[in-house]
């Protein structure tokens, strides 16, 4: 397998879980968009590692790209091995509208003309 780093936006973040006859498994797929004019999304695998990026995250991926047969037909593989958050987005609002309208007037003993 042929190591490189993917770099890009993360649009999708899905996890699945389970028990096998191993043991206990989790895989999370990390769906990274790059700035690449043709395949410019990838799906990247992790399979039993912590993923800290969320959707809307920039990130460095460093992955395994591979391929396998299954009944006379080959298939593409990705599979990650680390991922380096470059730049985080977060999701929450700064303030809720409400709460913002409620602090401006809870101020209006002033004497300000408006």
């Amino acid at each position: 397998m042929a190591k490189t780093t993917i770099k890009g936006n993360v649009i999708s973040k899905t996890s699945k879980s389970g028990t096998s006859a191993k043991g206990d498994w989790k895989n999370t797929t990390l769906v990274v968009e790059t700035s690449d004019k043709y395949n410019n999304t990838v799906p990247i695998s992790f399979m039993n590692k912590d993923v800290n990026a969320k959707e809307g995250d920039e990130v460095e991926v460093d992955a395994y790209i591979g391929g396998r047969e299954w009944q006379g037909k080959y298939y593409a593989q990705i599979d990650g091995d680390s991922v380096n958050v470059t730049s985080s987005v977060s999701k929450e609002p700064i303030m809720e509208p409400q709460k913002a309208q409620s602090l401006m007037m809870a101020g209006s003993d002033d004497d300000l003309p408006f």
